[in-house]
């Protein structure tokens, strides 16, 4: 019996296993949530990255000054948004 008058009962083999299991799952569970966290910045990052990579391919062909504002206005906008990313500590 797993309860008894003196309180719980540590000694059954069965419900060492169980606590164990249960204290695994819930690391796995906490760890496959953290490891999408980081993926999901990761995959944030690298769009922020490759939308500055081809801001500046856009720049080097820029004819018109319209085209060229734009460009610049762009560029100032993802500046901002790695600068947001710079900041954060991980």
């Amino acid at each position: 019996m797993l309860w008894s008058k003196e309180g719980f009962n540590w000694t059954s083999l069965s419900t060492i296993a169980a606590i164990i299991a249960l204290g695994i799952s819930i690391f796995g569970f906490w760890w496959s949530y953290r490891a999408n966290l980081k993926h999901n910045m990761f995959k944030e990052k690298l769009r922020v990255y490759r939308e500055y990579l081809s801001n500046l391919g856009r720049s080097a062909i820029a004819k018109n000054a319209e085209e060229r504002n734009e460009i610049a206005l762009k560029h100032l906008q993802i500046r901002q948004e790695i600068l947001l990313f710079g900041s954060e500590s991980s």
